[in-house]
């Protein structure tokens, strides 16, 4: 069974005291008031963290046998899909963007791999972080704005670029009223963000307390600590390597 690096780090929060915890929680959360991003990402229908993609039958079966011949990085996707990993936990795993994690999901979608999403907003958010739509279309898909609303905003922001040399197509649909400002802060910086990558560092993780336990279990108990250290310097040495790769490529 492969291991979530977020479930880890989530049992090193979990092990806090609640008074903690509560701290944790209140920072957050007032941080993202101060972001105007709290209501976004309250809402379902946004929750791609949260989204776990289904692997079709056909995506199964591919999966099984490879016949297809794809990149080793569908196949890795594939894999975290059928064990129930989110987009997230995805990315924070094979050290993939969210904006490559999307990219593969689309993928997998258009090759009937992968189920496409129930809700329409989360499916509208894998295309836009993908870089499959625009702003524009992604309120348009999300029933945010009507066609002839973004037709309405093209049209303005054409007429800006004309007249001053550049334009930003979110603060256009902001001066017509057509999308409100908290939403389009959120959404601005979740597309901003998803080209990074990050790595978590599982090797803070506290190990829990141990004076109950006897000589064989606490020993046990260090070996497996130990074990967790390696694999994640080995992971972060892979992740060195991807990047130096990806480094080499731009730089061709």
């Amino acid at each position: 069974m492969r291991k979530n690096l977020l479930d880890i780090e989530m049992q090193k929060i979990d092990s806090y005291p609640l008074w903690i915890r509560q701290a944790i929680w209140i920072k957050l959360r007032k941080g993202l008031e101060e972001s105007e991003c709290l209501n976004f990402i309250q809402d379902p229908n946004s929750n791609l963290a949260g989204y776990v993609p289904l692997l079709t039958f056909k995506g199964k079966v591919e999966l099984e046998k490879r016949t297809g011949g794809f990149d080793k990085n569908i196949y890795h996707f594939l894999d975290y899909c059928i064990s129930n990993f989110s987009i997230v936990e995805i990315s924070l795993n094979t050290f993939l963007t969210i904006e490559e994690v999307c990219k593969l999901h689309q993928l997998c979608v258009e090759q009937n791999f992968v189920k496409k999403p129930d809700s329409r907003g989360i499916w509208a958010l894998c295309e836009y972080m993908s870089g499959k739509i625009r702003l524009g279309e992604y309120f348009k898909h999300t029933g945010t704005i009507t066609v002839d609303e973004l037709q309405k905003a093209i049209i303005e922001f054409n007429k800006q670029v004309k007249l001053y040399g550049t334009a930003q197509f979110g603060q256009v649909l902001l001066q017509l009223n057509l999308v409100d400002k908290e939403t389009m802060n959120a959404v601005l910086r979740l597309k901003n963000e998803s080209k990074k990558r990050f790595v978590l560092d599982v090797t803070a993780v506290a190990p829990p307390q141990v004076t109950s336990l006897n000589t064989s279990e606490k020993q046990n108990l260090e070996e497996q600590i130990a074990k967790l250290k390696d694999e994640n310097s080995k992971l972060k040495y892979k992740f060195m390597q991807v990047a130096n790769l990806l480094r080499q490529n731009n730089d061709q």
